[in-house]
């Protein structure tokens, strides 16, 4: 359980990191055009929070599912 405690963490840091970055993103890239500055690093942090999200709640899942294959066979 403490694997599915530690990937919940990743998960929610990824999740964090999208719900600052993509209101950001979204601005800068609509609004005033594409090349400003800044936009760079807010588009690497959008990526890093869905790649971290996304691991964490793979985590999550395969935690989960070992703990109930563990369960079953016991």
């Amino acid at each position: 359980m403490l694997v599915a405690l530690y990937a919940a963490v990743v998960g929610a840091v990824g999740g964090v990191l999208i719900w600052q970055s993509y209101p950001l993103v979204f601005a800068r890239a609509t609004l005033f055009g594409s090349d400003l500055p800044g936009l760079g690093i807010s588009v690497f942090r959008l990526i890093v929070g869905i790649v971290l999200f996304v691991a964490g709640l793979w985590g999550v899942v395969c935690a989960i599912l070992a703990a109930r294959g563990t369960a079953a066979t016991e």
